[in-house]
C-alpha cells in the first residue's frame, strides 16, 4: 500500500447541481480541501453542496 493511500478518509455529502434534486457522493481524499477539488473537477463550479468526514466529525473535541 502507497503511503498516500493510507491518509485517504472517506468524505460524503450531498451537491446540488441547477434545479435538479440533490446528489449523494462518496469521495476519497487527504483533505477536506482536496475533497473539495475533487468534486468541483468532477461537477465543475458554482453548485451548492455539503462536504463531511464522519471520522473526523464523531472525534472528541
Amino acid at each position: 500500500m502507497k503511503d498516500d493511500q493510507a491518509l485517504l478518509k472517506e468524505y460524503t455529502g450531498i451537491i446540488w447541481v441547477d434545479d435538479q434534486p440533490g446528489e449523494r457522493f462518496t469521495i476519497a481524499a487527504t483533505s477536506t480541501e482536496e475533497a473539495a477539488k475533487l468534486l468541483i473537477e468532477t461537477y465543475g463550479e458554482g453548485h451548492a453542496y455539503t462536504l463531511r468526514n464522519a471520522e473526523a466529525a464523531e472525534r472528541p473535541r
